[in-house]
């Protein structure tokens, strides 16, 4: 246990904080019910309520959303390195492409020392089946390229845990499949309406 007081620590990472109260308020709640401590990083983080009831601490990183601003890698990058490091967090779940891309890359010689776990959550690839043929190149290079610096990798749907096999993002035994947001397209059918059962 490398954490600050004793407890365990994690850090989940998005790019704004409407994807941490919208996803992650219930993951908050059920580690910090164990004992962990659970902080958060986004933009604004101190600025939304929800986040600071439901995190032990938030933290403001200055992300842009466009993956090509330079800002999230002179800044940013250093900015959330050197909280790891202060912090001595065991784990980092990143979720959102931007935020997950430049902090697996900002913790890539921490978590090769063993400093650091860290986590991927894809909640969907910019690449994909029917996608402009230039940018699924640039971004399923750039998905090969931080699964060097990704311990395990979470899918949330049957397409992408294919993708991340072939590919071998990771080493298959860190490929986990958990089912995400979505609807049962059976249990919502029309079809499994009785007609008379229809106003």
């Amino acid at each position: 246990m490398n954490s600050r007081a004793g407890k365990r620590s994690l850090l989940i990472v998005t790019t704004i904080p409407w994807t941490l109260t919208a996803f992650f308020l219930p993951f908050a709640e059920h580690f910090r019910k164990r004992g962990w401590r659970v902080d958060a990083a986004s933009s604004n983080a101190t600025g939304s309520a929800p986040c600071l009831a439901a995190f032990d601490r938030v933290w403001d990183i200055g992300w842009s959303r466009n993956p090509l601003d330079l800002r999230n890698f002179l800044f940013a990058a250093r900015r959330i390195r050197r909280l790891a490091i202060r912090e001595r967090y065991e784990i980092v779940h990143v979720h959102t492409p931007v935020a997950s891309f430049v902090t697996r890359f900002a913790l890539r010689k921490l978590r090769k020392r063993g400093r650091v776990k860290v986590i991927y959550s894809a909640h969907g690839y910019s690449f994909y089946e029917g996608g402009r043929p230039a940018q699924n190149i640039i971004f399923a290079f750039l998905e090969k390229l931080a699964g060097r610096w990704t311990d395990h990798l979470v899918i949330t749907n049957f397409e992408d845990e294919r993708t991340s096999r072939r590919m071998k993002l990771v080493a298959s035994d860190r490929i986990h499949y958990i089912p995400g947001v979505g609807v049962d397209t059976a249990r919502y059918s029309p079809d499994s309406v009785p007609e008379e059962e229809i106003i």
